[in-house]
């Protein structure tokens, strides 16, 4: 099936954390979800630079085998292709790949 659905992102993070030793002022894992799946993860951070202003980082990891785009407004910001690899079919109940 290849519908695309919007996902929903979880209000409250994983974890939040900060490491003054390495320039994260604060960070924090989200998650969105299809129904109760995790889809995708987002890692986002603020760091300190002593000569620059602070500035938001952020990355994306898939955790479902569909295809998957991030929109930031209407630019496309992170794209996956699909991993059959990942779907359930081919693993077993603890979610490593059966070969």
């Amino acid at each position: 099936d290849n519908s695309r659905f919007e996902l929903r992102m979880m209000q409250t993070p994983f974890c939040v954390y900060e490491d003054a030793a390495a320039g994260i002022l604060s960070g924090a894992l989200f998650a969105f979800v299809h129904g109760t799946n995790v889809e995708v993860l987002l890692l986002i951070e603020a760091h300190a630079d002593k000569d620059a202003p602070p500035q938001w980082k952020c990355g994306f990891a898939r955790v479902g085998s569909a295809e998957m785009h991030v929109l930031l407004g209407d630019d496309e910001v992170w794209t996956v292709g699909r991993a059959p690899e990942l779907s359930v079919a081919r693993t077993t109940p603890t979610g490593l790949i059966a070969r």
